[in-house]
Parts: C-alpha cells; sequence; structure tokens
C-alpha cells in the first residue's frame, strides 16, 4: 500500500485526508467493483449482472460533490452501457485492454495529473 507519511515518517488521518482532497477524477471497473463479481449466463445466451444500488448511490455522491466518474472495463456489454447510462456517468470505457492508458489519456482530457485520479478495481493497472 502507498504510504503517505509525515516528515517524522508516520502515518495520519490528516495526510491522507489531504491526499484524498486532490482527487477529482473517480474510474472504477465492474465486474468485482460494481457487481458481486458473480457471472449469470440463460441457456439463451444471455448475460446478467448483479449490480449494488449503494455503489450506483455512491457515484451520485461523488457526482454531486463535483467528481467526474468513469467506468473503465475490459468487457464490452450493454448492460454496462446502461448502468453508466442510468448513473448519468459521463465517461463509460468498455473494451479496454491497457487501462493505464486511457486513465492517462482521460487525465489530460480533464486537465488532470494522475495524482488527481483514483481508480478502483480488482485487475492489476500495469500499462501493458
Amino acid at each position: 500500500m502507498n504510504r503517505v507519511q509525515t516528515r517524522a515518517g508516520r502515518s495520519t488521518a490528516g495526510a491522507w485526508r489531504r491526499r484524498l482532497s486532490t482527487i477529482k477524477l473517480f474510474a472504477t471497473d465492474v465486474d468485482g467493483v460494481l457487481t458481486d463479481a458473480g457471472m449469470y449466463y440463460a441457456e439463451s445466451g444471455d448475460e446478467w449482472k448483479k449490480f449494488n444500488t449503494r455503489d450506483g448511490m455512491g457515484i451520485k455522491l461523488l457526482q454531486k460533490a463535483g467528481f467526474i466518474t468513469a467506468i473503465v472495463t475490459q468487457e464490452r456489454t450493454k448492460i454496462v452501457a446502461r448502468r453508466g447510462e442510468k448513473l448519468g456517468i459521463p465517461e463509460v470505457h468498455q473494451g479496454v485492454m491497457d487501462k493505464l492508458t486511457l486513465i492517462r489519456e482521460m487525465s489530460e482530457r480533464h486537465g488532470l495529473s494522475l495524482r488527481q485520479v483514483a481508480y478502483i478495481g480488482v485487475c492489476i493497472v500495469t500499462g501493458k
């Protein structure tokens, strides 16, 4: 974990608050973050995802606080597009194999540095 330390070398809640206060863009993966990590398939081939309404409320609260919100996922489904539309997420990116590059491009487009971006996902963003 990347720790925020004081000059004395100790982590403090205040140091975390200061660092988090610089965040302007919140990006998230879908599977395992906004869903229960399950994959549901019907005999017909239909795929379902179970989204948590609390996560949706959290995204709406971030938007109300002025955050730019984004979905960045390797999958490409109508379900994700519908969820992004329902939540009013302005940046919905599907089929993304290189998430770090896309996140860099988003931050540049919004005039932000990577230090102003928070990303949450279950995969490791390596840039490869």
